[in-house]
């Protein structure tokens, strides 16, 4: 499986000159997003309603508008942009853009305050502050959507008040100590692209990772996102590609620390009561994250050593994901595949799992140019209400047609297909033309046998003709069949 990632760092950073204003004005909330009680108000001279104007510099790095190509950031602040001001747990309010300059380079942000500010009052200055929860939400886009990674871009700037003078107030950076404020971007990206084998795209509807950690005796699985992808995703990226936001690997051990996780016989409990902050850091560098797509109902897995993510970085990943049913041996050689991607011994067993079987499995290997695990063979010869046999391009049609299981192909057989098929399930003794094995595996696993006439295959002769395989009821000959005519027809679930 490839899951190797590799990661471009961003090196831009958000610069914002900050000055504190205040008014001789009533103490007066002028924000309504969130209701806070009124706090008890500091002894201090000076006035009671404070303004906090910002002029924000550097947006480039202000959204994870991210070239799909170079990885980097394209962003300029934009006419709703807001930053929240928040002391200790307590937000004090946002700050409205309040004019645009140099192109978007460069925005002014204003905005009442709720609460006091004194020297030595730690601000932490947010832009887009999203929940730990709210990351499952995206839906895989880069941009453009409500749920695209470039709106879940976080940046933050702590700063220190260090002067209160007649309502101006003056700050300094807490990592740098100028008066202006370093936003920092708070999120890593990552584009995914999901496969099958290597090269062929998988376009899963929902993606889950999930992780595990070790409690006393217990190793406790739990999941960290889950995401659900529409299918205009894949319009808007290309098949099987991908883009998330994600918080720091450190940022999330917070969020895991404080979350509770089932153990058996204890129930629901709080990981913070049993691990501490650094040994939740260290699993979660560690853990095993299992990647699971669905597609089509198909669960597809594969994993990726460790939580790797950090903070203003994008990363670029290849996954190849594999569906149940690659797993299939020669013990598995007459049963059957389901539409949920499962083995299953027959057409009821599959049926009393709640799912449907859709082909037997007849050949298990890699063949160059014609499988890479296997071949199974449709239960039933196609038919319609009028028809039992159709010509040569009705025939490719069907089978080119029918709905796909993840990680599979469906066709008209090869005249090697068939072949392969045949010996397959005369695994102890191969034969290719001597088929009462796969008739009778076919019927216990709940199919039908091939009919004693012709059937299609996909490998044209000429313009005209096509090989096709001739069944007398226990062997059959290759021979040439005129394409316009009309021949029995049954799929081959190539996987």
């Amino acid at each position: 499986m490839e899951g190797r990632i590799m990661k471009k760092t961003f090196t831009y950073f958000r610069t914002l000159a900050t000055l504190l204003f205040a008014g001789a004005m009533t103490f007066s909330c002028a924000l309504n997003e969130e209701p806070f009680n009124e706090p008890d108000q500091p002894v201090m001279d000076g006035p009671k309603v404070y303004t906090l104007t910002i002029t924000a510099g550097n947006a480039a790095t202000k959204a994870l508008n991210v070239d799909g190509n170079t990885g980097k950031l394209s962003a300029t602040w934009g006419a709703n942009d807001q930053i929240q001001v928040v002391k200790g747990s307590t937000s004090l309010g946002y700050l409205d853009v309040q004019n645009i300059t140099d192109g978007g380079k460069t925005a002014t942000f204003s905005g009442s305050l709720s609460e006091a500010v004194a020297p030595d009052d730690e601000l932490v200055l947010w832009y887009n502050n999203k929940g730990y929860t709210a990351f499952g939400n995206q839906d895989g886009a880069l941009d453009g959507t409500l749920n695209s990674a470039a709106e879940y871009d976080c940046a933050k700037a702590t700063v220190t008040v260090v002067k209160v003078d007649n309502g101006l107030v003056t700050i300094e950076d807490k990592n740098t100590g100028a008066n202006k404020a370093d936003f920092e971007t708070q999120t890593a990206v990552l584009k995914l692209n999901l496969t099958t084998d290597g090269t062929s795209p998988l376009n899963a509807t929902k993606l889950t990772l999930a992780g595990s950690f070790t409690v006393s005796y217990f190793t406790v699985p739990h999941e960290i996102f889950s995401f659900t992808i529409p299918d205009a995703t894949y319009v808007a990226n290309g098949n099987g590609v991908l883009y998330f936001a994600l918080p720091d690997k450190d940022d999330l051990a917070d969020k895991v620390y404080d979350s509770t996780i089932t153990i058996p016989g204890l129930g629901n409990v709080a990981l913070n009561n049993y691990l501490t902050l650094d040994n939740i850091k260290d699993q979660l560098a560690n853990t095993t994250i299992t990647v699971t797509a669905t597609c089509g109902g198909v669960n597809c897995t594969g994993s990726v050593s460790g939580y790797p993510f950090t903070k203003n970085n994008y990363y670029t990943a290849t996954l190849t994901l594999t569906p149940p049913y690659y797993a299939a041996m020669n013990s598995d050689i007459g049963k059957v595949i389901a539409t949920d991607g499962n083995i299953y011994a027959n057409k009821d067993a599959a049926e009393d799992a709640g799912t449907s079987a859709e082909a037997m499995i007849a050949y298990v290997g890699k063949v160059e140019g014609v499988c890479k695990h296997g071949l199974a063979i449709e239960l039933n010869d196609y038919s319609t209400s009028e028809y039992v046999a159709f010509d040569f391009s009705s025939a490719n049609s069907y089978a080119n047609g029918k709905s796909t299981i993840a990680g599979s192909t469906w066709r008209l057989p090869t005249d090697k297909d068939w072949q392969y098929m045949f010996w397959g399930t005369y695994y102890d003794t191969p034969s290719v033309t001597d088929i009462s094995a796969f008739n009778s595996k076919l019927s216990t696993a709940g199919g039908k046998d091939l009919v004693n006439n012709s059937y299609w295959t996909n490998t044209s002769i000429n313009d005209a003709t096509a090989k096709g395989i001739l069944h007398d009821g226990t062997y059959v000959s290759f021979n040439s069949l005129t394409k316009t005519h009309f021949w029995y027809v049954r799929a081959c679930l190539a996987f």
